[in-house]
């Protein structure tokens, strides 16, 4: 009897618990520089956000805002190990998850720290239209691999141009709903975008989103236009291995998306500090 158990143990350590430290190993040796940055960070010591009551958007037992300086750092260790922004942001929701922090703040600032840096964010949503954001701590129980979710608020709805050898599709932001924020002295109404992470041994990235959608290329682009009761939210975005999976009205596999510069972070000094992030108003 006792031994049946001592196997049955081994099972489960060998085909549940193992996988994820492995994942963990694996994004140790692929991105240092990120890691290393995450192991230093202790949330508990910097300020709450400076609200006069906590809004709807940091809503959390606890809630942070990093210095520009370390959210420099941040984007800086990512441009060094050339991740991916999903990746970047999917390791940052794990510290936070982790520490039981959320970390909220201003969408400026993040902007101000990619045009400063020159930092060309690879396949990414701009920085620059971000109003507010947060990533907050989410226990499901049912679900472990589901580990924190994110609130965007963009100040206005815009679409952002996917090169087409990269993706059929275009990407809407804000296609969800107007919602009222305050930030500061700051307030106004935007576009709403909602995500959550999930990070298993074998999958990393966003599920579960509001907000986004896809806006196909070619004439099946201009005819799903014309159908409005045709659905184009965008459900998921996640990585296997170095594959990209979009889950939306079309799904689409990018085999490689890791493997490819243009798609991670890295400084680029062609690039101007003006220089704002690619995207068109809607």
């Amino acid at each position: 009897m006792v031994s049946s158990i001592r196997r049955m143990l081994c099972v489960v350590l060998l085909t549940g618990v193992l996988p994820v430290f492995a994942a963990g190993w694996d994004d140790n040796a692929r991105y240092p520089a990120v890691q290393q940055f995450l192991k230093d960070l202790d949330l508990s010591v910097y300020r709450s956000p400076d609200f006069d009551s906590r809004p709807w958007w940091c809503d959390a037992p606890r809630a942070v805002e990093i210095p520009e300086d370390m959210i420099e750092e941040f984007f800086l260790a990512g441009a060094q190990d050339g991740i991916t922004i999903i990746r970047l942001f999917s390791l940052m929701a794990i510290t936070v998850r982790d520490q039981g922090i959320a970390l909220c703040g201003s969408g400026d600032v993040l902007a101000r720290v990619v045009r400063r840096n020159r930092i060309n964010l690879g396949m990414s949503l701009p920085m620059e239209n971000i109003a507010v954001y947060s990533w907050i701590p989410f226990d499901d129980p049912n679900d472990p691999y589901s580990i924190a979710r994110s609130i965007i608020v963009y100040r206005e709805p815009y679409t952002f141009i996917v090169p087409k050898d990269v993706m059929p599709a275009d990407i809407k932001v804000g296609t969800w709903q107007k919602v009222p924020y305050t930030y500061g002295s700051e307030t106004g109404t935007g576009a709403l975008v909602t995500l959550g992470f999930h990070v298993s041994s074998n999958r990393v990235g966003f599920e579960n989103i509001r907000g986004l959608g896809a806006r196909l290329h070619g004439p099946l682009g201009y005819i799903t236009s014309l159908l409005p009761f045709i659905p184009d939210d965008i459900h998921h975005l996640y990585l296997e291995q170095n594959t990209l999976f979009a889950r939306a009205l079309i799904a689409k596999e990018i085999p490689g998306f890791e493997d490819e510069e243009r798609n991670r972070i890295r400084v680029d000094p062609m690039l101007p500090v003006s220089e704002p992030d690619q995207g068109t108003s809607d």
